[in-house]
């Protein structure tokens, strides 16, 4: 692919890089601990992915709008879409399996993966950009929250992962969205799920619950 055929993925990049400089201090193609793009063939598979992201599932956008990098996988909050970026290595032993099977599962309740892109050093995950419930520890205004609906449409998606062995292992109102779409409460973050049928996740959601409805 031309450097004329991907100007959008090279656009994402240097947004992401410069975004990442704000948050994090460091630019991504420098050595650091968190995201080092450390040879041009990988930032030539990296650029050629963001295009094919920002073209197929984020309307041809190329804005950042948020970051997340205080967990395994680094978060970049897109306008339609959410691009999180994992070593490849620890994607493969710890999340692929269950990546996988969330998307087999295919259901609204559950974060919409599109798919995932492989390099030799990092993976990229690409979901469905949905309305958080939680902005900065605080209800988001811009929801109009249905509290009991949250635990009937959560409760029964705990269900349906647990008749698959998953447990999400963290479901607050934190990790919780809302689809305006679809009309669905959507549980997402995954990065503490794993295969198990034990898990304390409907207490955890009823806690979280009565906590922001004070």
């Amino acid at each position: 692919m031309s450097n004329s055929d991907n100007c959008v993925g090279h656009l994402l990049y240097n947004n992401m890089n410069k975004y990442f400089f704000d948050i994090c201090g460091c630019n991504i193609d420098k050595k650091n601990m968190f995201i080092y793009i450390d040879s041009d063939n990988l930032k030539e598979q990296i650029v050629n992915i963001l295009n094919e992201i920002s073209v197929n599932y984020n309307n041809s956008k190329y804005d950042i709008l948020n970051i997340k990098e205080d967990m395994i996988f680094k978060v970049f909050v897109l306008q339609y879409c959410v691009v999180r970026i994992c070593e490849t290595k620890t994607f493969i032993d710890k999340y692929k399996n269950i990546i996988d099977k969330i998307i087999s599962i295919n259901n609204i309740n559950i974060e919409y993966i599109y798919k995932y892109y492989t390099t030799n050093k990092y993976v990229l995950l690409i979901s469905k950009r949905i309305e958080p419930l939680i902005i900065h520890n605080e209800v988001n205004k811009n929801i109009n929250i249905d509290f009991d609906e949250i635990y009937n449409q959560i409760t029964k998606t705990i269900g349906i992962l647990l008749k698959h062995n998953l447990s999400h292992n963290d479901v607050r109102l934190d990790n919780i969205g809302y689809d305006k779409q679809l009309n669905t409460y959507v549980l997402f973050d995954f990065d503490k799920t794993c295969f198990t049928n034990i898990n304390n996740d409907i207490n955890n959601l009823i806690m979280s619950i009565y906590h922001y409805m004070k």
